[in-house]
């Protein structure tokens, strides 16, 4: 796993192999949210990703490490 570089896991983030969305992506998601008029669902639907994903992505239960 090591040789490989998956001593950690498969990777976080965009470095993850199934990952929609990039740090730059998640900045931006977040500033279109606080800026207000749009919600959730919106978002999820723009972004192509679940509403739940979404959701843990604004709470910061996900992507904590995105300033």
């Amino acid at each position: 796993m090591i040789r490989h570089g998956r001593a950690n896991g498969p990777g976080r983030g965009a470095s993850h192999p199934k990952a929609k969305l990039t740090e730059d992506l998640v900045r931006q998601i977040r500033a279109e949210y606080a800026a207000g008029g749009c919600t959730e669902r919106d978002l999820a639907d723009r972004y192509g990703v679940d509403a739940g994903t979404m959701h843990r992505l604004l709470t910061r239960q996900t992507w904590k490490y995105v300033a």
